[in-house]
This record gives C-alpha cells, structure tokens and sequence, in this order.
C-alpha cells in the first residue's frame, strides 16, 4: 500500500503578491541550485519583478505556500490562446518541504480556479532534468506529450510538455 504524505504543518496557502518577487526569485533559484548543469539567471524571469501582476495581466493567478512565515512553494496559472486550455508555471516547493502534500494543495487551487474559468485541460512545460517534477505531475494524472522544445537559455534547457485532459472534477 503506498505511503501517504506526512500532514504539512503550518501550511498557509495564498494568493501571490508582487511584494513577494524577491522571496520567489530566492526559492527558484534554490530548486535550481539542485540540478547539475541549470543555471539562474534572474534576468530570465523578469516577471519575477511583479509576479502577481504579471499572472493577473494574463488572466490566471500564483499562489506561494508559507510555513512559519518562510515562502516555501508557488504554483501559477494562466490561461493559453487556446480555448478552455490553461498553462501551470512557477511550479516550485523547497526541498525540504516536499513529501508534505504542499504540492498537492498548491495543485488543486491552480486546477480550481481553472474549472471556474471554464478550463477543461492544463498544459505545463517543465525542465528535462526535473525527473521529481515529471514524476509528480503523472501521479496526478498529467500525461508527458511527444516532443521537447529548446528554451535557448543559459542554461540550455531542453522542456517536456505535460497535459491534464479532462480536469478532474468536470462533469462529462
């Protein structure tokens, strides 16, 4: 039988602010930090200036999780040009505080506030190198998508595609 998370203490989940950029850029370039070979550059997440205004200005919303005041997690969505699509980014939880359900909170607010837009799949690109993400997201029902697509970046970052198609909890 396979193991439950460990209850996330103290976990608030909220929506983003832009006040909250620095401490955003801090956590990503900590999970960065963790792989071999991928480089941050904060000069290639200029929304991380505003990041709340940012998601607004593109229709969808980011959340961060805290415990003990601490930014610890962010997960945002947006909508696509394609109708009923959304797109998850700024997908990122603290090492430490994986394997607490923080994701999976973070999860169901993005895939919420997709249904309450009429969003009926989600797309999201994630890194080549980030094989705990991947493994994540296809607990959770995403399917990997043939192909990768090349980010052209410093840290010359090669991205798989992963769809949810329904969202779960559309009735069909």
């Amino acid at each position: 039988m396979p193991q439950r998370p460990a209850p996330a203490p103290d976990i608030r989940i909220r929506e983003a602010a832009d006040s909250d950029g620095a401490v955003l850029t801090a956590l990503i370039a900590s999970v960065f930090a963790e792989y071999e070979g991928v480089t941050f550059l904060a000069s290639e997440l200029v929304e991380l200036k505003a990041p709340a205004s940012h998601f607004r200005r593109k229709g969808g919303r980011l959340w961060v999780a805290e415990q003990e005041d601490r930014l610890i997690g962010s997960f945002g969505i947006v909508a696509t040009h394609a109708r009923g699509v959304g797109e998850l980014s700024k997908v990122y939880l603290a090492r430490e505080s994986r394997g607490m359900g923080v994701a999976k909170r973070l999860l169901d607010r993005a895939l919420a506030f997709g249904r309450d837009r009429d969003m009926t799949a989600i797309t999201l690109w994630t890194d080549s190198r980030f094989l705990d993400g991947h493994r994540f997201y296809e607990r959770h029902g995403f399917r990997r998508m043939p192909g990768l697509r090349a980010q052209h970046d410093a840290s010359n970052s090669l991205e798989f595609n992963f769809r949810l198609d329904p969202l779960p909890g559309l009735a069909g």
